[in-house]
C-alpha cells in the first residue's frame, strides 16, 4: 500500500499524505523505509516531526531515509 499512498501524494492527493504520513509509524521497517524516502519526494514538510523521530529509529535504512527526506525538505523551505 505505500507505493499507492506515495504515487498519490506526489500528485498531491491530501489523503493519500496523511496515510503516507500515517505509515512512517507501520511496525514493518520495510514500510517505514519507503514512508520515509516517499514523504521527501512528496514534499509533505508536515511529516517533519515523525521524520525527525526517525531518526531514532532501530532500524538504520529508516534512519538513513529519515535524514535525507529532511535533507530534501529543508531545502524547499
Amino acid at each position: 500500500m505505500v507505493y499507492f499512498h506515495a504515487a498519490l501524494a506526489r500528485c498531491g492527493d491530501a489523503d493519500a499524505k496523511v496515510a503516507l504520513q500515517a505509515d512512517l509509524h507501520h511496525a514493518d521497517p520495510a514500510i517505514r523505509v519507503y514512508a520515509a524516502e516517499f514523504c521527501g519526494q512528496a514534499q509533505i514538510s508536515a511529516a517533519i516531526p515523525a521524520l525527525t523521530q526517525l531518526l531514532e529509529d532501530d532500524n538504520l535504512d529508516v534512519r538513513i531515509r529519515a535524514a535525507q527526506s529532511l535533507l530534501a525538505l529543508s531545502k524547499e523551505a
